[in-house]
Parts: C-alpha cells; sequence; structure tokens
C-alpha cells in the first residue's frame, strides 16, 4: 500500500498535484502519471517542488527512449 508522505504543491505549468510517496522500494515523486524514485541521498522535507520536476522530466525522458 502506497502512504503519501508530502504533497509538495501543483505544478505551475499545469496545475496537478506532486506526491511523495513511500512504496515497496522507498520514497518516489508521482505527478501526472509519471513516477520517479527520489535518490535515497534526497531529504523528503527539503525538497522543492523545481527539483522535483527535474527529477520527474529525467525520467519522462527516460521512459521515451525504451
Amino acid at each position: 500500500r502506497k502512504k503519501i508522505i508530502r504533497e509538495l504543491g501543483d505544478n505551475p505549468q499545469n496545475g496537478k498535484p506532486i506526491l511523495i510517496l513511500k512504496g515497496r522500494w522507498g520514497l518516489y515523486l508521482r505527478h501526472d502519471g509519471v513516477n520517479a524514485s527520489l535518490p535515497s541521498s534526497t531529504d523528503p522535507a527539503s525538497l522543492n517542488i523545481s527539483q522535483a520536476l527535474l527529477l520527474l522530466e529525467a525520467k519522462k525522458k527516460d521512459r521515451r527512449k525504451k
């Protein structure tokens, strides 16, 4: 079962929420159908929206390559 750790806020580009969740394999971000793992060195309490958007964008690019 997924547990919401923190809601970062809404993406300024589309107004949809960015969430930090705890799943089976650790913390991850979810936004608009994209899940991106949070690096273990990242403190979820200090993560901001711009950092989250960078991680999500990298995941989107990685997903497109496949």
